[in-house]
Parts: structure tokens; C-alpha cells; sequence
């Protein structure tokens, strides 16, 4: 008996240490995600507020050039398109008093999805336009996508029904949420013709989240294992609780894939490597459960039909 007794308390004791040694580990690992998330919060913070601190400079063209302004408003990743504004600023040979122009300027972007040639018509105060130009790049990288271009831009002018071609300057004003003009360079021939090379890719805020978000859903799906295991090895209470959290947690693995910033198209690669298996852990873990239930459910109606002695 007194054996029995001290070994029983051996065994406490050792539980009892190893369940204080692993709360420190808890506590620890707890500290440690929470300065992760400080961390990755001020660093998403400061580069969305850096984004949103460049203004707008109206250009200065000479008196006898244009300046063209490319204006992107939004970026449709899956088509490979671009919406852009372009914007005309004359110089003073074309403008009269009253800043409407002189004679007719038409605006040449190659390659374009819409129309190539843009007018502004004489008479009137120049107006934006609004073109569509592709990009090349892949969406099934997000958010890790990078969409490169190159626009040929020139402008000319109709006197006496000759084609005239007029100097300019092009210039970009990058502000799409989300998105970031990652390079840019232009080469001018001739001073009537510029070519605009450059390449758009995520903010760091939306790489960030969307990272912070796939490392989320990894830790759910090792937890629905370790739960899974731990009431397989008897070391956690077998309910019906469990299997409608694993239910819920199913339901709610769309939504928060669909909650990703610039919500990606399905298949891109964290579908393939993530996002498809987490739902597949669910699915399995929760069939699993389901039998559980079901065995115990057999179980404990066949120990409810025999006969008491």
C-alpha cells in the first residue's frame, strides 16, 4: 500500500513539473507571437502610410511641348490590364487665354486594349481620358505577382492637313491601393517619342497579411491534428462539441480565404500548397471524429441492451 501510495505520488509530481515546464513553453511561445504580431502590424502600418505620401506635381512643359501623365486608377490582375487616366498638359504656344487649346493633339499609347489614339479637340480646356493597357504577368503568384509593361508614347498635332509631330515629356502618378510601381525608366527619341518601361507589383502591407494569413490557417490545421490525436490517445473527452467546431471551422475556411487583401482567383499557389490541404485536414479530421462518435454511440447502445444481472 505504501508503495503504491509513493508511486502514485511520484507520478503527480512529475505531471505536476511537466505541466509547469510546459506552460512556461506556452507562455513563452505566447510572448513570442505577440511581438511577432506588434512587429508585422507597425511594419504593415508604416509602408501603407508611405504609399499614401506621394502628391501629385503638376507638370511644367515648355512653351512649345506637351506633357502626357499616366494616371493608373486600377490594376485587374487576372485579365492583365491596367485602367489608366491620361492627363494633357499643354504649353503656353498651345493654350489661348483662357487655357482651352489651339489646335486639336492626339496622344499615341502602343500598345493598348482600347483605343490606341486619344484626341483632345481644339476649343476646349484638355479633359482625362480614360485607356486600358496590358500588362504581362501572372496572377497564380499572389501575392507574390509582378506585372511589367512597355508603353511607346508620342503626340501630334494637324496644321494645314500635314501631320505635325509635337516634343513631350511622360510622367507617372502611381496610386492604386494595394499596389506598388515597383521600377520604372524611360528613353526619349528625338525628343517626339518616349518609351516607358516599369513593372507593378503588392505593397509589402498586402504581402504581409496575406502571408500572415496562410501562416494562420497552418496553425489551425496542425491543431485540428493535434486534437484529432489527443482524442484517438484518450487524452482529450470525445464530444459532440468538437465535431461542430470542426464543422464551423469547414464552413469558415471559404469566407476567410475570400477575406486574402485583393481577394487572388482561385488557384494560384497558395490554393495548390495551402489553402486545399487545410480544407483536407478538416474534412479528414472531421470524418474521423464523426466515427469516433458513431463507434462510441454503438458502443455504449449495445452496453444499454444487455440484460442487467
Amino acid at each position: 500500500m505504501e508503495g503504491d501510495a509513493l508511486a502514485r505520488a511520484t507520478v503527480s509530481a512529475d505531471f505536476a513539473v511537466e505541466s509547469a515546464s510546459r506552460r512556461r513553453h506556452l507562455k513563452h511561445l505566447g510572448w513570442l507571437i505577440t511581438a511577432g504580431l506588434v512587429i508585422a502590424y507597425v511594419a504593415v502600418l508604416l509602408t501603407y502610410q508611405r504609399s499614401l505620401s506621394e502628391d501629385f506635381v503638376t507638370p511644367r512643359p515648355e512653351a512649345n511641348e506637351v506633357a502626357v501623365s499616366l494616371v493608373p486608377t486600377n490594376v485587374y490582375a487576372a485579365e492583365r490590364k491596367v485602367n489608366m487616366s491620361v492627363l494633357l498638359f499643354p504649353g503656353r504656344d498651345s493654350l489661348d487665354p483662357d487655357g482651352r487649346l489651339t489646335q486639336p493633339v492626339s496622344v499615341l499609347i502602343t500598345p493598348s486594349v482600347t483605343a490606341t489614339e486619344i484626341t483632345f479637340a481644339a476649343g476646349r480646356v484638355p479633359s482625362p481620358h480614360e485607356v486600358m493597357l496590358p500588362v504581362s504577368g501572372l496572377v497564380q503568384k499572389y501575392p507574390f505577382d509582378r506585372y511589367s509593361f512597355t508603353y511607346t508614347v508620342s503626340a501630334s498635332t494637324v496644321s494645314n492637313g500635314e501631320t505635325i509631330g509635337i516634343p513631350l515629356t511622360v510622367s507617372t502618378f502611381f496610386r492604386v491601393p494595394g499596389w506598388s510601381l515597383s521600377a520604372q525608366d524611360s528613353q526619349t527619341f528625338l525628343g517626339l517619342q518616349e518609351v516607358i518601361t516599369g513593372s507593378i507589383a503588392r505593397d509589402f502591407s498586402t504581402i504581409g497579411i496575406a502571408l500572415l494569413f496562410l501562416t494562420l490557417k497552418i496553425i489551425i490545421a496542425s491543431l485540428v491534428i493535434r486534437v484529432v490525436r489527443s482524442v484517438a490517445a484518450n487524452r482529450m473527452e470525445l464530444t459532440i462539441a468538437i465535431a461542430a467546431w470542426f464543422t464551423a471551422l469547414l464552413f469558415a475556411l471559404v469566407p476567410l480565404r475570400n477575406a486574402f487583401p485583393i481577394q487572388p482567383p482561385l488557384g494560384s499557389w497558395m490554393d495548390i500548397l495551402v489553402f486545399f490541404w487545410v480544407v483536407a485536414i478538416v474534412m479528414v479530421s472531421l470524418a474521423l471524429v464523426a466515427s469516433m462518435l458513431l463507434h462510441r454511440a454503438r458502443i455504449t447502445a449495445h452496453e444499454d441492451a444487455e440484460p442487467s444481472d
